[in-house]
């Protein structure tokens, strides 16, 4: 799968879990991780000669792509692993009232159970 497929499949997986992350494919730091990876292939499966040379200006796009690819990744793992702290802690708050045999924790409990059984 290539990198920038793989990257958008990920942050739509995110998502799920945490659906207030917002990722803008719209900004520079998206098109230069584009473009760094059109340099890299430039270099790996060159058809001529200048395609080896590689600019400063095409070492500024590549920091630059590597750089927002860096902070969206992070932002990502950030936001699905809070997400996922605060699941758990519901879940546990819910098991614990279970347990203790609070009435509206059974009713809540059967609701989502009936809830993904028509879901299917």
């Amino acid at each position: 799968m290539p990198l920038l497929t793989a990257i958008r499949l990920l942050v739509s997986q995110a998502l799920i879990i945490s659906p207030e992350i917002s990722v803008d494919y719209s900004r520079s730091g998206w098109s230069n991780l584009r473009r760094a990876i059109d340099i890299r292939n430039r270099i790996t499966h060159p058809k001529a000669a200048q395609d080896l040379a590689v600019s400063d200006a095409d070492l500024d796009l590549v920091a630059s792509g590597l750089s927002w690819l860096a902070a969206t990744v992070e932002y990502v793992m950030a936001s699905t692993n809070l997400a996922l702290v605060e699941y758990n802690e519901h879940a546990r708050d819910l098991l614990e009232r279970l347990i203790a045999g609070d009435a509206e924790a059974l009713a809540e409990y059967q609701a989502a159970l009936q809830q993904l059984e028509a879901e299917g």
